[in-house]
């Protein structure tokens, strides 16, 4: 009876040992799903920041050529 009361506090070590492997792999898993979700929104911000700084900072010049162009337009219209 001693040796399967030992038998059995073994096994049930050995998948405590296992439980705690499987919990820190899990855990590992997690803190990558969150930091891939961080770094994936901080991309998405920079990429979307760079697009409209960039666009805020061209307005001047894209409706200076605007202008000109509408100029030419004009001076198309009165040559015909």
């Amino acid at each position: 009876m001693n040796e399967e009361y030992d038998a059995i506090l073994a096994r049930l070590s050995n998948i405590e040992e296992t439980l705690k492997q499987n919990q820190l792999i899990l855990e590992s898993i997690q803190r990558r799903a969150r930091l891939s979700i961080l770094f994936s929104s901080l991309k998405w911000l920079v990429i979307l920041g760079l697009t409209f700084g960039t666009f805020y900072y061209a307005k001047p010049y894209l409706e200076e050529l605007m202008k000109v162009y509408g100029q030419i337009s004009d001076i198309r219209s009165f040559i015909k």
